[in-house]
């Protein structure tokens, strides 16, 4: 997951705790130069800027590692144990031998820096990205926290299936999962379910034009509690869906680029393939219309007259004639 830049229009607080006056002169003269914007409060001792933090909201913290009475890490692990450390920090030091740097970041710090290489750029660039991996630490630990919160033993209904939470309550176990998870539940229906004498039917439509799947697929969403309807925009994906799947009816564009509907129905067989088909055609030509119906599950659609009631009775009586 990339990180990016805090960008933001309001003024934000940062705490400056530094012992050394003109240390704390610089990192406002160098926050001066930057396109930040600030105003900056000042501690020289750890226990005053903990206090400080507990009072107040700060977008950012910038730490001395040396204090007179706490060191960086010391700093770090009573925001740890205290639990409000909700702010970023960044560290910075005299020193330039890279001892503290994985130690500090363990720790909870979200950058290292020395005094030497600190510019008004690398100061804001630091800042900015601080910001952004202390927002992002604290989205991974709430999800990470709801996901443990979900391996928990969960007293569940045996007989409707709802979670009883803390106070009694009970809850379905959809609305449960979305909201302690904080996720979206799809619905689709399972193999065995679709197996199962059931008033939904699986539908393909194989048509190359996707206006023309739209039109069909809008017809069909109106009895979306009857039908579950998958697409293909030509022949060779329609001859595969067909092959991996049951279908209850195939939509078939006559006119498919690279097979047409009447080489489509031939090739069928030789798959094992028996699945009603409704033809659909752009053009009204009356002899495929005869050739078509003279089977027992097939029927025909002109693109141009469709309607909800008529297609829907068309759909159905092909599907039924199929039953055995």
């Amino acid at each position: 997951m990339e990180l990016e830049a805090v960008k933001t229009t309001k003024k934000m607080r940062i705490l400056i705790i530094d012992d050394d006056q003109l240390d704390r002169n610089a990192y406002k003269r160098y926050l001066k130069s930057c396109s930040l914007n600030f105003w900056t409060e000042e501690v020289s001792y750890g226990t005053g800027a903990l206090t400080k933090i507990h009072e107040n909201d700060y977008d950012c913290v910038l730490l001395d590692y040396y204090l007179p009475d706490l060191d960086a890490l010391e700093f770090l692990d009573v925001l740890t144990v205290d639990d409000f450390c909700s702010v970023p920090v960044v560290v910075i030091t005299g020193l330039d031998n890279g001892r503290h740097d994985i130690d500090l970041l363990k720790a909870g710090a979200q950058d290292y820096l020395t005094k030497k290489e600190i510019n008004s750029q690398i100061l804001e660039r630091s800042i900015s990205f601080a910001i952004a991996r202390h927002k992002l630490t604290l989205e991974i630990n709430a999800i990470n926290k709801n996901i443990d919160s979900l391996r928990e033993l969960i007293p569940i209904c045996a007989y409707c299936k709802s979670i009883r939470e803390d106070g009694g309550y009970w809850s379905d176990l959809e609305s449960y999962i979305t909201d302690k998870a904080k996720i979206d539940i799809t619905e689709a229906l399972c193999p065995d379910c679709c197996n199962e004498s059931s008033p939904v039917k699986q539908i393909l439509i194989v048509d190359d034009d996707e206006l023309d799947r739209k039109r069909i697929k809008r017809i069909l969403d109106k009895h979306k509690d009857e039908f579950i309807v998958t697409e293909a925009n030509c022949g060779t994906d329609g001859l595969a869906y067909l092959q991996d799947d049951e279908y209850d009816c195939l939509i078939l564009d006559y006119d498919l680029p690279d097979i047409c509907g009447s080489d489509f129905v031939k090739l069928m067989p030789t798959f094992g393939i028996d699945t009603p088909v409704i033809f659909v055609s752009g053009t009204e030509d009356r002899a495929h219309v005869e050739k078509m119906n003279k089977s027992k599950n097939r029927g025909y659609f002109n693109k141009n007259e469709l309607s909800t009631s008529l297609f829907i009775l068309n759909l159905d009586t092909v599907i039924n004639s199929n039953v055995k």
